[in-house]
């Protein structure tokens, strides 16, 4: 009799079969056909120097904004959450959150779900990662208002709530960084 390895997630057909550059280049235009779909005028800066990877352009009849998205996305489950890396890597062993001078949202996108986590940058604070737990309704993620929350980033008012609003960081919840940030 053949020995059965123990239940586990199941093998996803995208799980790491292209290298991570390739895949954040699909996500990216994931996001873009996203994005134009829900009617939004979406730009690609040339390059990749700056710390956001699109400029989505909003317009209401009052006003007219350019926003800064940075996208992330992940496929693992790792001890029953997926991780969003929240920064920017300094050095080969330092990472740094993004702050309200580089980007206005963090987009996430979790493959194995389908779903897109629409993060305003006041949210994730001096976070280097948020963990999303998606399995079970007893252990939602405290992230879940932010699933599919593309209302954020077309309502100026709503996205500037109040600080208090936002999630706390609970132990564990994220490393800090180490390096201090600018314009936090």
């Amino acid at each position: 009799m053949e020995k059965q390895k123990p239940a586990s997630a199941p093998r996803l057909p995208f799980r790491r079969l292209v290298d991570p550059k390739l895949q954040g280049e699909l996500i990216e235009l994931a996001f873009l056909h996203k994005a134009v779909s829900l009617g939004f005028a979406v730009a690609k800066p040339y390059g990749d120097s700056e710390r956001y990877d699109f400029i989505v352009d909003y317009r209401d009849n009052i006003d007219r904004k350019l926003l800064r998205v940075q996208v992330k996305s992940t496929a693992l489950l790792h001890q029953g959450c997926y991780r969003i890396w929240c920064a920017h890597s300094r050095t080969r062993y330092s990472r740094t959150p993004y702050s309200r001078r580089q980007i206005d949202f963090l987009v996430a996108y979790i493959m194995p779900e389908n779903a897109w986590y629409v993060f305003p940058v006041a949210v994730i604070g001096v976070r280097t990662c948020i963990k999303l737990f998606t399995q079970h309704q007893k252990t939602k993620s405290r992230y879940e208002q932010f699933r599919e929350a593309w209302h954020l980033m077309s309502d100026p008012l709503e996205q500037v709530g109040k600080p208090a609003s936002f999630p706390e960081q609970s132990a564990g919840e994220g490393a800090r960084s180490t390096q201090p940030s600018l314009g936090q």
